[in-house]
């Protein structure tokens, strides 16, 4: 038997680490794919929470200089002050949830209170700013404390815990960075002003709403307010959707009888046994949410890198 050239050799070794490679990398997306609804929504609130917060922490200090007449260090210093809000409030939600629970109750006043903050800075500007300031950054501590609170109880399969750790991450930075240079296009087209930016922070609010009151249907119809009790972690009911089926065997027994066509009658018995493989089924509204998550990702690498091409 002749033995393979070396380079015959190390080629097949180098298609053989690619379709591993491949592999492996279509099992993670099956498997993220196959997560639970909650878990998308998880992911989408905090892509949209991220983006709340960079105009209470950029646009708005200018906003108080040019429009409500507080100067530079005036400014800076209700800002330090609101800061112990988050703070103190992160500790105690944080027993408040592990008592009570309500991670999706305390999720929605949240969304509640920076929709109306938003409401009021853009459109009723005889609501004190002070009272629109305190509201955001009391939903700054409800919208996280109850959003973080939920990540480990809507990643159910601890094989992916860390990829799908990781992509509730990326996305939240990604949505973050289009945020900052949004607001940045968004006023430069308004000629310095902010009524533009403003109007999107409405929006961003009114979709954190949404999704808030998504969850909370979503919860009680298909998990039966698991994730709002104080004890989520007992067992579900069966739910709709995406599910993984273990591996099951089926054995059947047959009795062939096999007659001799001469003298003598053969009895024989066959065991058939039928192995069904593990499989996964996945709504094609999933595909839908990885899709915009991968065009969220995308897109801020695209800007990252037409950034360092510049400079």
């Amino acid at each position: 038997m002749g033995i393979s050239p070396p380079s015959i050799t190390r080629s097949a070794e180098r298609v053989g680490a690619i379709a591993r490679v491949k592999a492996k990398c279509k099992h993670l997306f099956i498997r993220l794919a196959a997560l639970p609804e909650t878990y998308w929504y998880v992911l989408l609130c905090i892509s949209v929470q991220g983006t709340l917060f960079i105009p209470l922490h950029e646009i708005i200090p200018e906003m108080m200089e040019n429009e409500w007449g507080y100067t530079r260090a005036q400014a800076s210093q209700l800002f330090v002050y609101l800061h112990i809000i988050p703070i103190v409030m992160h500790i105690s939600l944080g027993v408040l949830i592990n008592r009570i629970g309500h991670r999706i109750s305390l999720f929605f006043v949240g969304s509640v209170l920076v929709f109306l903050a938003s409401i009021f800075i853009t459109y009723v500007r005889r609501v004190p700013i002070l009272v629109s300031l305190i509201m955001m950054n009391l939903s700054g501590s409800m919208v996280p404390a109850a959003i973080f609170s939920l990540t480990n109880l809507v990643i159910d399969n601890g094989e992916i815990a860390g990829a799908a750790l990781g992509l509730i991450r990326s996305a939240e930075f990604a949505s973050v960075t289009l945020m900052e240079m949004l607001d940045g296009l968004l006023q430069d087209a308004d000629h310095n002003k902010y009524d533009t930016v403003l109007i999107g922070l409405v929006i961003f609010a009114g979709l954190l709403l949404l999704v808030g009151i998504v969850s909370i249907i979503v919860d009680y119809s298909a998990n039966g307010g698991r994730l709002n009790s104080a004890n989520p972690y007992v067992a579900p009911p069966p739910t709709p959707g995406s599910r993984i089926h273990k591996p099951s065997t089926t054995v059947h027994k047959k009795s062939i009888m096999a007659t001799a066509r001469e003298d003598t009658d053969v009895t024989a018995s066959a065991t058939l046994v039928i192995s069904a493989e593990s499989h996964i089924v996945i709504p094609k509204r999933r595909y839908v949410y990885m899709g915009i998550i991968g065009l969220l990702l995308a897109t801020s690498w695209s800007l990252f890198i037409m950034l360092l091409t510049k400079v």
